[in-house]
């Protein structure tokens, strides 16, 4: 099993994700589908315009847009439609909680939120968006108002960073589900037309968030990334450990095992709930590992109706 990774990460870390979209190739695929795009496209005939699709000629179509060609083959006149996505602000609510601040194996739960917050901000900084955010989960949430130049983008960053650096204690007196509180609070800094990506732990999902995530996305495009780590859905079958000189494998009990096959069963209807609330809303869902490598994981992250 991969061992534990980053515990903590930096904003130099976080500035270095930039390079990943252009090492995978995920910078050539934004406007075609690729990690922003949304399922809102407004099709019209123009120069700047992604092709669409052909279809039969309808009075009013410009006859600067017919495919010769598609009507020589088809036996009548053939009109090329284009599509241009809408120019919608990114906002990107991540959480920083000590509820994130554990791994069994790779980077931390709160690191990879905080990495793949930044790759997604890199992503919509490449688009020209505006983009702003909300890191959540200490006892002061941190909102940056949405801008298109790249200070903001870079307050968001520095914002991530002083709270991820902060975490030091999975324990804390603070609400061990921060995600609805941070949910209504977003609502305000939401322009109708935004895109809202929500990156939080997978186990916060109880019937008051999902609740307030239906609202959200029946109103905005919605990505989730809930993060998990592997512990979360499997108890070991045996645990290595050291008696005298000697190393030792510990098998579960016969009612130990009953425990992580019903551990096993709520991780299930956990990751189950997640894919019908995202079915539900049109919701793009892609639930993150802390074994990930996040730069491939997010490059295989296709159209808004995928879910992962």
């Amino acid at each position: 099993m991969q061992g534990i990774g980053r515990v903590h990460i930096g904003l130099e870390h976080l500035l270095q994700t930039r390079l990943w979209l252009h090492a995978s190739g995920m910078h050539k695929r934004h406007r075609s589908g690729g990690l922003l795009a949304g399922r809102q496209l407004s099709r019209r005939h123009g120069q700047s315009s992604e092709f669409d699709q052909v279809r039969d000629y309808q009075q009013g179509d410009d006859a600067r847009h017919i495919d010769w060609r598609a009507s020589a083959r088809a036996d009548g006149i053939q009109s090329r439609l284009f599509r241009q996505e809408l120019d919608r602000p990114l906002f990107i609510l991540v959480e920083q909680s000590p509820a994130m601040f554990f791994a069994s194996s790779g980077h931390f739960k709160s690191v990879q939120a905080a990495m793949a917050a930044s790759l997604l901000g890199w992503a919509g900084e490449a688009e020209q968006r505006c983009i702003g955010g909300c890191v959540f989960g200490s006892a002061h949430d941190r909102f940056i108002p949405a801008g298109r130049h790249r200070q903001a983008l870079l307050q968001l960053l520095q914002a991530i960073t002083d709270a991820n650096n902060a975490l030091s204690s999975p324990f804390s007196s603070e609400p061990s589900n921060p995600l609805l509180q941070a949910l209504n609070d977003c609502r305000s800094q939401l322009s109708p037309d935004s895109l809202l990506v929500v990156i939080c732990s997978q186990s916060h999902l109880d019937d008051a968030c999902s609740g307030v995530l239906s609202a959200l996305a029946a109103r905005h495009e919605s990505i989730w990334l809930p993060v998990y780590d592997p512990l979360e859905h499997a108890l070991p079958a045996q645990v290595a450990g050291l008696a005298g000189a000697h190393n030792r494998q510990l098998w579960l009990s016969r009612s130990q095992q009953a425990l992580q096959q019903q551990w096993q069963q709520q991780a299930l209807q956990l990751e189950q709930r997640w894919q019908l609330l995202a079915r539900q809303q049109q919701a793009r869902l892609l639930p993150l590992c802390t074994t990930d490598n996040l730069a491939w994981r997010l490059a295989g992250f296709k159209g808004a109706g995928d879910v992962a």
